[in-house]
């Protein structure tokens, strides 16, 4: 990365901390969620029936796929993000986002921090935009995107297991903010419950 992109980018998580903590309203709730591996924002070719997988830098190990309607529904995309997900050994989770809205920016463009990268290791996330027609399909799975950014645990039926986390939940929208409670989310219960089975 050029000192040129490394001053703009903490220029744009500096902007983008102004703006508050979430795009909505919502506070963590819930249980906690599976593994994921940090990556930039740019999408690689669609797979087959699977949402979009961006390229992960060195680091971590956590993957973050885009979820595009064009690559087909909900329950078809999160079937084969559950299936990659169980074969990479973990933690399936949705986030909903949108490209307007700064904490989702500033959340995105944190991903390669070391604190970032430390609490999504172990996760697969699939990111779905709420500007996409998704219908009824987010809101019948149980995923709500009326205050973003958010994540939620995917169960074993595809459906949110209620265990949620918002940008509400930590602040300002800079790394040293949002690592510690996404740490605990990504690694809580859920974690705790997998080493009781």
């Amino acid at each position: 990365m050029t000192m040129s992109t490394r001053r703009h980018l903490l220029a744009l998580l500096a902007a983008s901390a102004l703006a508050g903590p979430a795009c909505g309203g919502k506070a963590a709730t819930g249980p906690a969620p599976e593994k994921m591996t940090a990556a930039p924002q740019d999408e690689a070719a669609p797979q087959a029936e699977a949402p979009r997988e961006a390229e992960a830098p060195a680091g971590p190990k956590h993957t973050l796929v885009i979820g595009k309607k064009a690559d087909g529904s909900l329950k078809s995309q999160l079937a084969a993000a559950q299936k990659a997900a169980k074969e990479r050994g973990q933690r399936l989770f949705v986030e909903l986002h949108a490209d307007w809205c700064e904490p989702c920016q500033a959340l995105a463009k944190s991903l390669g921090d070391p604190r970032m990268a430390k609490a999504f290791d172990g996760t697969y996330i699939v990111r779905f935009s709420v500007e996409e027609a998704w219908g009824s399909e987010l809101s019948d799975a149980g995923y709500d995107g009326s205050a973003i950014p958010v994540f939620y645990e995917v169960g074993p039926d595809l459906a949110s297991t209620g265990y949620t986390i918002g940008g509400d939940a930590w602040g300002d929208n800079i790394p040293a903010n949002m690592a510690p409670p996404l740490d605990r989310y990504f690694h809580g219960k859920a974690a705790a419950d997998e080493d009781d089975e």
